[in-house]
């Protein structure tokens, strides 16, 4: 492979390689030819980590895809891939979710002097990469306010997904504010977080102006913990927005008044196909509400409603309307 490599496409997930094989894999495919590498959960550490570092540095790489996902390259691991991002002008897709990097990843703790952290000056400088997923990580809510700022000079992220983390409401807040006029990030998944109502507040302002935005996923983030406030301003949002194609609000309490206000809004709008809302805390009421909605609505093709929370009767038919429709 080293000397005469014709390899475009590599795949090896699921093997237990372990690190040190794994990093000589990186190092064999370091060249001009491999475009993508998967090495998802293989064995993956912080040497391979540092491998795939030096790779991107190499200004021949033709690295555009790269799978490390569910490893263990840890806190080192991530900053060695992060600190040769500044630099690289190859890689469009990189998944590094599930490696355990932990919450000192990103933060000012991992501060390195004038250089500043990995992966904000990465996304300052890079213009390339189009598409991340870190989620599984344990990373701090310190870190993905930095991420949020670091946004700010990022020209290229298209599709973020930082689910399973522990992001909280500030975060939410810096995300609301780029996503009020943004017309670069098209899919966002901030799901199993802690951002909260105020979080999820600055987040459904941002609905009401953002034009671009087509794909949002905000389950399991406790929007409900100030009672319907989140959801009834999500529902409104959908009025004036007719851009977003799916909308993920499962498991976060924000009970029947939110239900019907979805009911209410979703007969505007008609670019809305996928609607997760299962877990809310809803009612029978709010289940023959949607039901009628779909006698008008013909848009929606997915419909997530919990059958213990809207009753047997109503969950059924309305099953029955979706699969129809797929």
């Amino acid at each position: 492979v080293t000397r005469h490599c014709t390899i475009v496409h590599f795949e090896a997930r699921n093997n237990n390689f372990g690190d040190e094989a794994c990093s000589e894999l990186i190092r064999a495919f370091a060249n001009e030819v491999t475009h993508y590498i998967g090495l998802k959960n293989t064995g993956c550490g912080p040497l391979t980590g540092k491998e795939v570092g030096a790779g991107l540095r190499k200004p021949t790489i033709s690295w555009e895809r790269l799978d490390l996902a569910e490893n263990e390259l840890g806190k080192e691991g991530a900053n060695h891939v992060w600190w040769a991002m500044r630099k690289n002008h190859s890689v469009l897709d990189l998944d590094m979710s599930n490696n355990k990097i932990g919450p000192v990843f990103g933060t000012e703790a991992d501060h390195l002097g004038e250089h500043g952290i990995s992966i904000d000056t990465a996304l300052e400088r890079n213009f390339t990469i189009r598409r991340l997923r870190m989620e599984g990580n344990g990373i701090s809510a310190e870190a993905g306010a930095m991420f949020a700022d670091s946004l700010a000079a990022n020209k290229s992220l298209a599709d973020i997904n930082f689910s399973e983390n522990n992001l909280d409401h500030i975060v939410g807040e810096h995300l609301g504010e780029r996503l009020a006029h943004d017309r670069q990030i098209y899919s966002l998944d901030l799901s199993s977080n802690y951002m909260g109502w105020l979080g999820g507040q600055a987040i459904a302002q941002s609905l009401f102006t953002n034009r671009f935005l087509t794909i949002l996923n905000l389950s399991d983030n406790k929007l409900g913990e100030n009672g319907a406030k989140v959801g009834m301003q999500i529902a409104r949002a959908l009025y004036e927005n007719n851009v977003l194609k799916t909308l993920r609000l499962a498991g976060n309490r924000l009970g029947p008044a939110s239900g019907t206000s979805f009911t209410k809004s979703l007969r505007r709008n008609k670019t809305l196909t996928v609607l997760d809302f299962a877990n809310n805390r809803l009612d029978d009421e709010v289940g023959e509400k949607f039901l009628d909605l779909l006698e008008d609505n013909h848009a929606l093709v997915e419909l997530g409603l919990s059958q213990v929370e809207i009753g047997t009767e109503f969950w059924t038919k309305i099953d029955e309307m979706m699969s129809e429709r797929r």
